[in-house]
């Protein structure tokens, strides 16, 4: 069915299509969105692309660029026009970590950050994963120029000012299967400490199904369960010569479930992220995440997120843009 022409009203174009295209179809020719990703950088937008290009270019300069927070400047055409810039001068792709307070507007955004790339490719650039725990499970992106994973803080990092920790089924049976292959020893108890409220049928056909995985090495490689060991001996406050078992036992015996799982999620997402490696780093409305952004040495998460934004915000390769 052919589509209607947008009308002119009042030196505004008002279109009859639907603002926004539903998973798998294409974009309509003159749908707002598909104008929004076809605008092309203003004057000032480009002289911000290239101020960007040149601090982030410069050795000695800042690894962080801040854009003027203003509705209506178009700081997503920005943030598009530097992740093009940067990935064209590179021979391999550019890995970029979205953040955004929510998954409903990152996913919004994505689009126009991709924009750049020819829409039969984009879902090639853009990952299927919103929390840093489920990359390892998970195929990662594909293309080629650009690889963009949109995250929230509060799915990357599970004790952000006490939020929720019991996270996704998913995740805690990847935990599970995780430690089932880890540790030396069968603790009694760890199954239903990571299962919660999920019933028995769901939770063990994902640790079936992570298992599998694993044994097969399709997913989680050794250098990454290495460092999940490693992450989750920090997670716990172990000391060299404390060893694991003893201290996740401590844990189920004494139903602290809630600890247990927080742990494991937080040591699987440092994990995921030091092998990551992103090159740049988005925070879209950053002051929401001021207390990501600034060191804080005396919270009880200080471990989980230092060791996140070390690799996120302040890993030699990486670049910030707030």
């Amino acid at each position: 069915m052919p589509v209607r022409p947008p009308r002119k009203k009042m030196g505004k174009i008002e279109s009859t299509c639907r603002p926004f295209r539903t998973a798998g179809r294409p974009y309509a020719q003159d749908s707002w969105e598909h104008r929004l990703m076809s605008v092309k950088p203003k004057p000032f937008q480009r002289a911000t692309i290239r101020a960007a290009r040149r601090a982030f270019a410069d050795p000695a300069g800042s690894r962080r660029f801040l854009v003027a927070d203003e509705v209506g400047l178009g700081k997503t055409i920005v943030a598009s026009g530097i992740v093009e810039e940067m990935s064209r001068a590179r021979k391999e792709p550019l890995r970029v970590f979205y953040v955004c307070s929510n998954l409903t507007v990152a996913d919004q955004n994505i689009r126009r950050l991709v924009s750049f790339v020819p829409a039969h490719d984009r879902h090639n650039a853009v990952a299927r994963v919103d929390r840093p725990s489920l990359i390892p499970t998970r195929e990662l992106p594909t293309h080629s120029a650009v690889q963009v994973f949109a995250l929230t803080p509060d799915t990357a990092l599970p004790s952000r000012r006490h939020r929720r920790r019991e996270g996704r089924a998913e995740e805690r049976a990847f935990g599970f299967a995780l430690l089932d292959a880890t540790l030396p020893e069968t603790i009694s108890g760890l199954y239903r400490a990571l299962r919660l409220s999920v019933g028995h049928h769901r939770f063990s056909g994902l640790v079936r199904y992570y298992r599998h995985g694993l044994q097969n090495r399709k997913i989680a490689t050794a250098g990454f369960r290495l460092a999940f060991r490693r992450a989750l001996r920090t997670e716990l406050g172990l000391r060299p010569g404390q060893h694991l078992p003893p201290r996740i036992r401590s844990l189920v015996d004494t139903s602290q479930n809630l600890e247990l799982v927080a742990a494991v999620r937080s040591a699987i997402a440092v994990a995921a992220l030091q092998q990551a490696r992103p090159d740049l780093v988005i925070f879209d409305e950053f002051h929401r995440f001021r207390d990501l952004l600034e060191e804080a040495p005396n919270t009880e998460d200080h471990v989980t997120r230092n060791e996140v934004l070390s690799r996120t915000r302040d890993a030699a390769a990486s670049r910030v843009l707030q």
